[in-house]
């Protein structure tokens, strides 16, 4: 238990329960539920019939309603047992139950319970909660308090539920590979448990990145050894109840999830006196980080940052990295705002590859030495801007927000900073951006003041110090014989990572280097690392579980793999999440692919996420959702990467992605260069699956290339007229949602702008006045409105 322990006072474990756990708790009736061969006894007692059979025959022997109204009847207003009710004491990351009853909804009913359970069935969609407080609770065969879903008990309704394939069902078998479990009151001889177990087979012990999976049961025989050893879980021989009373006495006292996220006592104590909503502090504490050279966290899986990988808080500390002349730049800004507060804005940029990231912790810690309150936001979904306003607004001390790829936040950061603003709240906001990027940024946040600092080649005293560490820190091979001074000659302006490599592995070029690092690896290995590859390309990492799927390799062969032909070149980020050392290594990866290689990977991938990603999850911006809708991108991603291809990649993954208003915009752009009818058909059906900006910004830009292309004057005037009503609308609901941006005016101006063109070439006949007026109102509204800097560029275009 040296390691079980640990790892449940810190809220890694899940749960995977079976009737066992719910045998000492009672019904409505007062009655002991249940367990073993029990239910099927009294299912033939019941309904008069022979009881050798099992469970699963005896019930579909019933009527579907008789069986409901029985199995409601033995199952509701339970009462749990004072050893059951030790489940809410702890905190843990999800709750899966075999079981129909409601003995969960009564251990949590206390208000002492340490989380608040979102209770799900089989048939609900993936989502995770966004509060750390709250808990994920799937009963996985039905609920007797949700029993419009039904009950998975009969032979067929087991069939039914394993073709349909619902979510949870998949959920479940990820997680057991990736996540440490506690099985218990199951005999792991249940058909589904067995088949979500199937994955664990052969898993060797380092794939467990906290703790052991753990297997409960009253009596260990030598078949349930044998069955433990395939699934790579401990057996335990012991009561659900002792078990559970056990761990309870053994991990006291117990942190409350608030706790574990370690947030300094000074700013805990000050917010709570302050009055701000505990949700709101747990909510910010996931995603921030607060800066204290003192309490740096440690890397999961570190990998040298001189090796040309990311940069973690153990490798700045460690003075790995080199101090850039930006970061002083920073630093004397951040000085200089103290003194004047406000709302202030810089955004460090450059091109990919120059160490934006490596000086933004950098300029974070050195901040931090100054006393200054620096937070770093640190997950990879999207940021909450309301939750965040609440705790910044009651700080004591002006915060320094930093925060890397700032321009996937961008809506959310103008959101947050207007709400700053409006209570007189002064806030520094340190950014990095790719440049392809900074102009999606700024014009959602040009009301702000904004500065831009940029990051070049390496000076040369950054590249001198460069060779210094490489040097210091063993790491310039081959070139080790060579004076400092003549090494530093050759990587100077050069973008960081290739003058690492170029000095560390006496390799001028990218591409030959990982061309040699691929030619290495056996087939699956390279299949392995062309998936992470080509998630974080696109600037995420991928969730393990994910990848196995998507290698379509045996969980046992993959897992060697990841820890063993890819140690060193593929890391884990958390311990459910990976990615390649760094993301331009991974866009050359991704480049070096032939087309067939890109096709099947990104089909691959794209499908292996589809469980994950859903309505809910797109709104909560979860990594498994961003990453979807970047590889599903028909301009950024899809045409450059399979081209010719995209008809079909798109049908091939459309039955498990036509519920998504995102494929059928992304379709609809496919079509528009070869058939406008059916461009404007596909994005008409994504604005009918869901009504929102980008939807109707989608069939906005349609409409106008229809117009574009128009053969009558009629026809350009419809097609405009409907154009500008989408785009009416999806100003109107970007205003609603507070979350506008240029997008939709600059559809508007250039597609009218190129339909006068295309009416002109028809005959004398003028223009509509009217969708000039139109379109001058709409530059009006990013004028006075939002402010936006484009708006210039705008007028300009219609007045021309």
């Amino acid at each position: 238990m040296q390691q079980v322990i640990p790892a449940l006072k810190a809220g890694r474990y899940s749960l995977l329960i079976g009737s066992g756990f719910s045998a000492t708790s009672q019904n409505a009736s007062h009655v002991t539920l249940p367990i073993g061969n029990q239910l099927a006894k009294e299912i033939a007692q019941q309904f008069d019939l022979p009881d050798r059979y099992p469970l699963a025959q005896l019930a579909d022997s019933v009527s579907k309603d008789e069986l409901q109204s029985f199995l409601i009847n033995r199952f509701s207003g339970c009462s749990a047992s004072p050893q059951a009710r030790l489940i809410s004491s702890f905190v843990w990351r999800s709750i899966y139950t075999l079981n129909i009853d409601d003995v969960l909804h009564d251990c949590y009913s206390s208000e002492k319970s340490f989380q608040k359970p979102t209770f799900l069935t089989f048939r609900d969609l993936y989502q995770r909660p966004e509060d750390p407080e709250e808990v994920i609770v799937a009963h996985l065969h039905g609920s007797v308090k949700a029993t419009q879903h039904g009950f998975v008990f009969s032979l067929p309704e087991y069939g039914d539920a394993s073709a349909a394939g619902y979510t949870w069902f998949n959920v479940l078998a990820d997680e057991l590979t990736e996540q440490p479990f506690i099985i218990i009151g199951c005999s792991l001889a249940e058909p589904d448990v067995e088949a979500h177990l199937a994955r664990r087979k052969g898993i060797p012990s380092e794939a467990q990145q906290t703790a052991p999976s753990l297997f409960i049961t009253k009596r260990m025989d030598k078949v349930l050894e044998q069955t433990c050893k395939k699934f790579g879980l401990i057996p335990v021989e012991a009561e659900s109840d002792a078990f559970l009373s056990y761990i309870d006495a053994a991990s006291s006292p117990r942190s409350r999830p608030l706790d574990l996220l370690g947030v300094r006592a000074n700013i805990r104590s000050f917010l709570e006196d302050a009055g701000v909503e505990q949700r709101a502090i747990r909510v910010f504490f996931r995603q921030w980080m607060s800066v204290d050279e003192t309490e740096l966290p440690q890397a999961l899986d570190p990998v040298p940052l001189l090796s040309g990988a990311e940069p973690s808080w153990d490798a700045i500390s460690d003075g790995q990295d080199v101090i850039r002349e930006c970061v002083s730049r920073i630093i004397k800004n951040v000085e200089g705002w103290k003194n004047r507060a406000g709302i202030s804005v810089v955004v460090l940029q450059s091109a990919a590859g120059e160490g934006k990231s490596t000086a933004l912790y950098r300029a974070a810690l050195e901040l931090a030495k100054l006393k200054t309150s620096v937070f770093f936001f640190s997950v990879k979904e999207r940021l909450v801007d309301e939750e965040a306003a609440k705790v910044l607004a009651h700080l004591q001390t002006p915060p320094v927000l930093v925060i890397d790829n700032i321009a996937d936040h961008a809506p959310q950061v103008a959101a947050l900073l207007a709400a700053l603003e409006r209570q007189d709240v002064p806030c520094f906001v340190l950014g990095a951006s790719r440049r392809a990027r900074l102009a999606h940024f700024e014009s959602i946040c040009s009301h702000f003041r904004l500065q831009e600092t940029s990051l070049n080649g390496l000076s040369e005293q950054e590249s001198l110090a460069l060779i210094q560490r490489l040097r210091a820190f063993g790491r310039l091979g081959k070139n080790a014989g060579m004076q400092n001074p003549d090494l530093a000659k050759k990587i100077r302006s050069k973008q960081l990572i290739a003058s690492i490599v170029e000095a560390s592995e006496n390799v001028s070029q990218f591409d030959t280097l990982l061309q040699g690092e691929l030619s290495g690896l056996s087939k699956e290995a390279q299949a392995v690392y062309r998936l992470v590859a080509l998630a974080h390309s696109a600037g995420l990492p991928i969730k393990v579980s994910i990848l196995n799927r998507a290698s379509q390799i045996s969980t046992s062969k993959f897992f060697f793999i990841l820890h063993h032909d890819l140690k060193g070149i593929v890391h884990y980020t958390t311990p459910e999440y990976v990615e390649s050392r760094h993301r331009v290594v991974a866009e050359h990866i991704v480049k070096c692919l032939d087309e067939a290689s890109r096709y099947e990977v990104l089909v691959n991938l794209v499908s292996a996420i589809a469980p994950y990603v859903n309505r809910r999850t797109i709104m909560r911006g979860t990594p498994e959702a961003r990453l979807s809708g970047r590889l599903m991108d028909f301009d950024d991603c899809i045409r450059p990467f399979i081209g010719k291809r995209a008809a079909e990649f798109y049908e091939q993954i459309r039955p498990e992605w036509e519920w998504n208003s995102r494929f059928w915009e992304q379709r609809a752009l496919l079509a528009l260069s070869t058939n406008v009818e059916q461009a404007i058909a596909w994005a008409r059906h994504g604005v009918g699956i869901e009504k929102h900006p980008h939807t109707l910004t989608t069939l906005a830009k349609v409409l106008f290339k229809a117009a574009e292309g128009a053969t009558s004057f009629n026809e350009v005037e419809r097609a405009v007229t409907d154009a500008l009503d989408a785009v009416d609308e999806a100003i109107s609901d970007s205003s609603k949602r507070k979350r506008l941006e240029i997008h939709p005016f600059d559809v508007a101006v250039r597609g009218v702008v190129n339909a006068q063109r295309n009416y002109a070439s028809l005959g004398q006949r003028p223009f509509p006045q009217k969708f000039i007026q139109h379109v001058d109102a709409i530059i009006k509204i990013a004028e006075d409105e939002i402010n936006f800097g484009q708006a210039k560029i705008l007028r300009s275009l219609l007045t021309k």
